[in-house]
Parts: structure tokens; sequence; C-alpha cells
């Protein structure tokens, strides 16, 4: 079963996904972090959510889409989650994670998202959240909210 990571300079989680037995992909922009992941052995495209076209190679449709602190750097975050929608199988599940809350020195992060607006968005782009989860990370003290959503028919 097919699963894509959009931000693949985090190796460990495309590791996770193959010691799953998910045939694994990642979406890279940085072309530092893509060279890195593929030198660990990973499949791994350069390219952003926000590009016009797929990347060339993209293995849709997937069983699995991890978004780990992504949807927070994207200027049309409800433009993504339709593309990632149209590259999930019906039935399939989103993973999103994303700060709560405004870290100031993070000049780089355009949206912070409650719940509620995470949960209009998502329903909006055809997702129907199933599961939540929300903490504080122990490294960077930031408030973080998890979401698991499966894509519509």
């Amino acid at each position: 079963q097919p699963a894509t990571t959009l931000r693949a300079g985090a190796v460990v989680l495309l590791g996770l996904l193959r010691d799953r037995g998910y045939l694994h992909w990642g979406l890279e922009l940085n072309p530092v972090m893509a060279a890195q992941a593929r030198d660990a052995g990973h499949a791994v495209l350069e390219g952003s959510l926000e590009d016009e076209a797929p990347p060339a190679g993209l293995p849709s449709p997937f069983s699995l889409v991890l978004m780990n602190h992504v949807i927070e750097h994207l200027r049309r975050p409800d433009l993504a989650l339709r593309r990632i929608h149209g590259w999930l199988r019906p039935g399939g599940s989103l993973l999103l994670e994303t700060p709560m809350s405004p870290d100031y020195r993070n000049i780089d992060h355009l949206y912070y998202f409650s719940a509620a607006a995470l949960e209009l968005l998502l329903t909006a782009t055809g997702f129907t959240p199933v599961a939540w989860m929300d903490y504080v990370d122990d490294n960077y003290g930031h408030h973080n909210i998890a979401c698991r959503a499966v894509r519509g028919a």
C-alpha cells in the first residue's frame, strides 16, 4: 500500500513507513533535505504541494499521506488539501500535525489553526476528521494539534 510524507526531510517518518511495510514516497521542497533522504535510501521527489502539477513519478493513489508541520507554511492550505484529496484513494487517511499557537520567532508560519478551524477546512476539502490529539512539544514548547482525517468518496 503506497504512502507518502510531505516533508521528506523528516527521514525518520520515511523510515517508519518503510518499517511498517508501506511503499513509501516523500515530497520535499528543500533540495538538500531531499538529497539527504535519498542518500538514506528513500524515494523522494522534489517539489511543493503548491506546484500547479503533481511531481512526475508520484505513484498515487495513496492509502496514507503524512503532513507533519507543513500546512502552516502554505499560502493556500485549502488548495493543498484538495490536491491531497485527489492523491488519496477513497477511505485513505491523512495524518496532519500543526502548531496551534503562534511562535513569533518562526516567521515562515503563515497560519495557525484551532481545532474548530482545522475541522472546517478539512470538511470543506472532502475529509472527515476521525481522531484528534493535542500536546505540547517537549523540544520547542509548541502547543500542537494532530488529526487523522479520512478521504470521502
